[in-house]
Formats: C-alpha cells, structure tokens, sequence
C-alpha cells in the first residue's frame, strides 16, 4: 500500500504550527509591553537608572526595548557598559530557546536589591530623606517586588494576549 501525498500534508502542518508559532510570539511581546511599564512606572527611583535599565529581550528579535538607555551620575558609563553586557548575554541565552521567549529585566547593578528590599520606595518611614548635600537617601516613589508584582498584576491580561494572538486568523 502506498500513501500519496503525504508530504504536502506535512509540509502544511508545518507551516500551519510555524504561523501558530509566529502568532505567540507576538502574544508573547505584545504581552511583556504592559508588564515592563508598569514594573518601570513603580520601581523606586532617585536617579532614574534603575528604571531606565529595564529591557525586554525576544528569542526571534533580541533585545527590543532598552538597547540604548541614557544613565545619569559618576557612575553612568559603568552601568551603561553593565546594561550592554547583561543584555548580550541575555540575548544569547533566551535566542537558545527553540520556542518563542520574552525575557523582562532590569541591570542596574542594585536592581536585585532593590527589588528585594521591603523599604525600598514609597514604604520606606524615611522616604524622601535627603543627604547633607541634598541627594535623596531613599525614594519617595515605587515599591518592592515592582516587577514581580507588574507579572501578577497584569497576569490575566497576558493570557488573553497571547490568546488573542495564538487564535487562527
């Protein structure tokens, strides 16, 4: 017995599952969008190079959003180095990965801490605190776990994106 046309049947599979694939992707960006500002919008901030460190990194595009942030401060050209070092490799990592991946983060080499930190921002007591010459001590914005929270936050909404995508149109 011989089957006939087989090929083309899985030739249009394939095709079928790499525009599934394609859909999901784009679910999966157009979903990172609301995460990464509202993670940017409550990260403490006194320099604002914590929150312009953020990043979102794609398997199929790499980094697009956050290739070329603007730092401020004595140690500006260190954390912009950092920034483009930590995205090269995150980049390398997440492109390793045979299907659709988003990858949000923050460099700022004190984004971990800060992001840990149960004083950090606005639930500090001494928020707003200032140094003899005048820089803040603690933010007066933001608050800890900003990007854990920005994910569960907008938990459902990334579901019914990345639905919306994966659909057949």
């Amino acid at each position: 017995m011989k089957t006939e046309g087989l090929n083309k049947v899985l030739k249009n599979l394939n095709d079928e599952v790499e525009k599934i694939e394609g859909r999901t992707a784009k679910g999966l960006y157009r979903a990172s969008i609301p995460i990464r500002r509202e993670a940017q919008k409550n990260c403490p901030v006194i320099t604002a190079n914590l929150k312009s460190s953020a990043y979102v990194i794609t398997s199929w595009s790499g980094v697009v959003f956050g290739e070329n942030p603007s730092f401020e401060g004595e140690n500006a050209s260190q954390m912009k180095s950092n920034h483009q070092s930590k995205t090269n490799k995150a980049s390398g990592s997440v492109k390793a990965h045979k299907y659709p991946v988003v990858q949000i983060g923050f460099t700022a080499l004190y984004a971990a801490m800060v992001h840990e930190n149960p004083r950090a921002g606005r639930n500090h007591p001494k928020s707003g605190e200032r140094t003899k010459s005048g820089k803040l001590k603690y933010s007066e914005v933001g608050e800890w776990k900003f990007l854990e929270k920005a994910v569960k936050n907008n938990r459902n909404d990334v579901l019914k994106i990345i639905a919306e995508e994966a659909r057949i149109k």
